[in-house]
């Protein structure tokens, strides 16, 4: 549409370290079955919510991948999930379980007094919820 392609790269260029991070947030991620997609951003990530909510968008480029959620730690204890779907799986409905919200394709929430390990099962859980659900109706 006329777009200069040098000015978009340029535009949508990051760092060097966010890059790596995104990388090890994805090389650490576990497929759950269904296209479930989970993973941990490292505790010393700068911007980690940043970090995370762009590498659960990126997530969603991996063939097979149906929906993705990136964990990350928050100060204080709390943990945060960024949560991202394809569209047929409403990542809204499932954040809202955990206390948070937003859409059917990008979701989050924050959860206090709470394990990384704890978070992750309680997301496997309400996706198989989810899916089970869904899949019979």
């Amino acid at each position: 549409s006329g777009a200069d392609p040098a000015l978009v790269r340029h535009l949508f260029r990051v760092d060097f370290d966010t890059n790596r991070h995104r990388a090890e947030i994805i090389r650490t991620a576990q497929m759950l079955g269904n296209g479930v997609l989970i993973a941990v951003c490292p505790r010393e990530v700068k911007n980690a919510q940043m970090v995370s909510a762009q590498t659960a968008d990126n997530m969603l480029n991996i063939e097979g991948v149906r929906v993705s959620f990136v964990l990350f730690y928050i100060e204080n204890g709390v943990i945060g999930v960024s949560a991202r779907s394809q569209g047929d799986i409403n990542v809204q409905l499932i954040m809202e379980e955990l206390g948070g919200g937003g859409h059917q394709t990008v979701a989050g929430a924050q959860i206090k007094n709470a394990s990384i390990e704890e978070v992750k099962l309680r997301i496997t859980e309400l996706v198989t919820k989810y899916l089970g659900e869904s899949e019979i109706s």
